[in-house]
């Protein structure tokens, strides 16, 4: 069960970073996110480099995205 839930949330980070990518291409982002870039690939790359902390980080990108 909680493998499933950890597959599921790596799917769902995985497809918010993709759509992050389109819309950075889309040079839409500014308009579309409250925090900067810079930001939302901070909290991309904590993500990986310390997966146990996922579940905060997550919620940070929640609340700034």
């Amino acid at each position: 069960m909680k493998e499933n839930n950890q597959k599921r949330f790596l799917t769902n980070l995985k497809n918010l970073f993709y759509k992050w990518l389109f819309l950075l291409r889309q040079n839409s982002v500014k308009n579309t996110c409250k925090t900067n870039n810079t930001e939302i690939l901070f909290y991309l790359y904590n993500l990986l480099q310390n997966p146990r902390k996922k579940y905060d980080i997550l919620c940070e990108l929640k609340k700034n995205i």
